[in-house]
């Protein structure tokens, strides 16, 4: 059974993956809140090709249609939160470099968001 079964078919990355159009790495930018989405897009953008999505959902959509480098998470989010969010992203992509960002960090997210994978996490 592969790690895809699990995901609905519209968010399983085709088999053929598309690539950047100018060469840089991609990051995708994962906060609901508009400030800290676009000053880190904003930051990111002269060395890489960045995306951004307003809710997990979106992000899920673009991760199944390109693929990333790095991804850069909110954990506080309506709807879907960076730590559920975190299990579908790593059902798609398993490799993806993730940090989880978070103004409301404890102890006990973090070590949520390292057992599910994130590479590290700051405190925005």
């Amino acid at each position: 059974m592969s790690a895809h079964s699990t995901l609905p078919p519209n968010l399983c990355r085709p088999n053929q993956r598309l690539s950047s159009a100018i060469g840089r790495a991609r990051v995708l930018v994962v906060d609901d809140e508009y400030g800290p989405r676009e000053a880190i897009a904003f930051t990111l953008g002269t060395e890489f090709e960045v995306d951004t999505a307003e809710r997990a959902r979106e992000a899920l959509e673009k991760i199944v249609q390109s693929e990333y480098a790095v991804i850069i998470l909110d954990i506080r989010m309506p709807e879907m939160d960076g730590i559920k969010a975190l299990e579908k992203i790593r059902q798609i992509d398993p490799e993806v470099a993730v940090v989880m960002l978070t103004g409301y960090g404890t102890l006990a997210t973090a070590q949520q968001a390292m057992v599910g994978g994130a590479g590290r996490g700051y405190e925005n």
